[in-house]
């Protein structure tokens, strides 16, 4: 999902959440209430669903 400057995309049990620059990491099969950050400890995986969060904006049309 994108809502101005917020976006989130998931991958299986992987949830990447941006908010401006800050991102957030969330392994939902075992946090399903999205309370531990997990980012720091799995920078490969934040990489990986950032570049298929903004590929996924870049198709989205652009407000007026």
């Amino acid at each position: 999902w994108a809502d101005g400057a917020k976006s989130a995309v998931r991958l299986g049990r992987w949830k990447l959440k941006k908010t401006g620059s800050a991102n957030e990491l969330f392994n939902l099969s075992k946090d399903i209430s999205e309370k531990k950050n997990v980012a720091a400890a799995n920078p490969s995986i934040v990489t990986k669903l950032d570049r298929q969060r903004a590929a996924w904006l870049a198709t989205l049309p652009l407000s007026q």
